[in-house]
């Protein structure tokens, strides 16, 4: 009997987190009813930042200033993604949410060329024209604005130069060293999104009595913290350099799918006919600026 093959595991694992990730949509709108978005987040990152120095803590005694000031990059545009999403969720469904974060994928090529001053391809521009247009059948926006679509929409923007910004810090740093500057990006990070939460959550809410937290609330926080953050992170920098990285996309466009799918099953939300054929569009436009950029790359 023929055993797996290293990318057939690799794709195993990277499913594994994405449904890992999928699951955090609906257990933060149901925690959201006892603690409030910003303490909730705050408390999820300080969590997070305790458990990675657990994991890396041999990693940090090599951590340089540049390496520090890079974090710090990445934190804070980490913790603007997470504050809007979270906020996001309290205007809008569990459903509305993971597609619009899902759009990232498809922000990305804007934000390499914003920061890098790459030109975008049509391909690039067809497949934003497609998720525009699934996000619009999807959340059927009326005259009345949804504020929370709006802030997940900017969070979404938020993770696109995030995403880009990882590619910039890690690009040249050797194999084996890649999990521990991994280690030390996530750390701050972690840290400084955590240190943003605190600071927000101090002037915009109250804390909750530690009495009125139910232990639904408690898990939700600590998966969130622990599986979500900490151990998906590392089993994402381990595996990932395995497979290839439209494989990875692929697999990653799930979430948004799985995510809906949970909100409804959990949250006893609706999910009709438009709900389906705008979420279809959506993945399509994901999808189209995947496969053509892997296209592309292997043409060369």
């Amino acid at each position: 009997m023929n055993r797996p093959s290293a990318a057939t595991i690799a794709d195993a694992w990277l499913l594994f987190i994405t449904v890992i990730w999928s699951g955090t949509f609906a257990l933060i709108k149901l925690a959201l009813q006892e603690i409030p978005p910003l303490t909730f987040t705050a408390a999820r990152f300080i969590l997070a930042f305790l458990a990675s120095t657990l994991v890396w803590r041999s990693s940090l005694s090599s951590l340089s200033r540049h390496r520090f000031r890079q974090g710090v990059v990445l934190g804070i545009l980490f913790g603007f993604g997470f504050y809007l999403q979270t906020l996001g969720l309290l205007f809008t469904s569990v459903g509305n949410s993971a597609f619009i974060t899902g759009a990232l994928v498809v922000f990305t090529p804007f934000a390499y060329w914003l920061i890098e001053r790459k030109r975008l391809s049509i391909h690039h521009i067809i497949s934003v024209a497609i998720v525009f247009t699934g996000l619009l059948i999807f959340v059927r926006p009326t005259t009345t604005f949804n504020i929370g679509d709006g802030l997940t929409l900017l969070s979404a923007a938020g993770w696109a130069l995030y995403i880009v910004y990882v590619d910039v810090f890690t690009r040249s740093v050797a194999a084996h060293h890649i999990w521990s500057v991994t280690g030390q990006l996530v750390i701050v990070q972690f840290g400084v999104t955590a240190v943003l939460g605190v600071a927000l959550a101090s002037f915009l809410e109250s804390l909750p009595s530690l009495h009125s937290i139910s232990w639904q609330a408690i898990g939700a926080l600590l998966y969130t913290a622990l599986l979500a953050s900490v151990v998906a992170t590392g089993i994402q920098t381990y595996y990932q350099r395995r497979t290839t990285p439209v494989r990875a996309a692929l697999i990653f466009a799930l979430e948004p799918v799985l995510a809906a799918l949970l909100g409804a099953w959990i949250l006893d939300e609706s999910f009709d006919l438009w709900h389906w054929v705008g979420g279809t569009l959506v993945i399509s436009g994901i999808l189209w600026t995947e496969l053509r950029s892997a296209a592309e790359d292997s043409s060369r």
